[in-house]
């Protein structure tokens, strides 16, 4: 997912001729992102992950999402927002449905080529924010479904939610970056 923000960045910067659509641009409640990534961060590291408190992720992964939530309704102003609420709808569904883990699946994670998270699922049953897949995953067409093999700067394993999101992320840096029209909004 981070090579399609990266690759929409630098798109969004030549194509609009600059920054100047960054600092003209309103963006409200950015602090709600930080905290949310940043909780991310923390539970999605090995050393939270293999500590006594890793029984705690799917309460701080919901917290972090709710977060990333509200700043997401905050800007709804951009189409691009609109786009990466339908996606997080969907995923948040689907990990809410399924105890606060999204549910992936070993066939999917081997195409993908991850075969460290594969042994850990197995042996844990849950990682981060994953869990083994089963005939009693609930919602799972809006689970980790989607396998990318190569190239392998794409390979991972995504939900619908997901690439509704990387859309809805393009969208919005093409927006964010975007000088206004005088008088006028960003809107593509």
């Amino acid at each position: 997912m981070t090579i399609f923000v990266l690759l929409a960045a630098v798109l969004g910067i030549i194509v609009n001729r600059g920054f100047e659509g960054v600092v003209e641009n309103p963006i409200k409640g950015f602090y709600f992102a930080v905290v949310g990534f940043l909780i991310q961060l923390g539970i999605f590291s090995y050393d939270f992950a293999f500590s006594k408190y890793e029984y705690l992720s799917p309460y701080f992964y919901i917290i972090s999402l709710i977060l990333l939530f509200i700043f997401v309704l905050l800007n709804l102003n951009y189409h691009g927002m609109k786009i990466i609420l339908i996606g997080f709808l969907l995923n948040f569904s689907a990990i809410i449905a399924n105890g606060g883990y999204m549910p992936q699946y070993i066939d999917k994670l081997t195409i993908a080529g991850e075969f460290e998270k594969i042994e850990l699922l197995k042996q844990y049953g849950h990682f981060y924010n994953g869990i083994l897949g089963s005939n009693q995953t609930k919602l799972k067409p809006l689970t980790d479904i989607i396998a990318i093999g190569k190239p392998t700067f794409l390979s991972g394993v995504y939900s619908v939610g997901d690439l509704i999101i990387i859309a809805g992320l393009i969208v919005f840096i093409f927006e964010f970056t975007k000088k206004r029209k005088r008088g006028g909004t960003t809107h593509i």
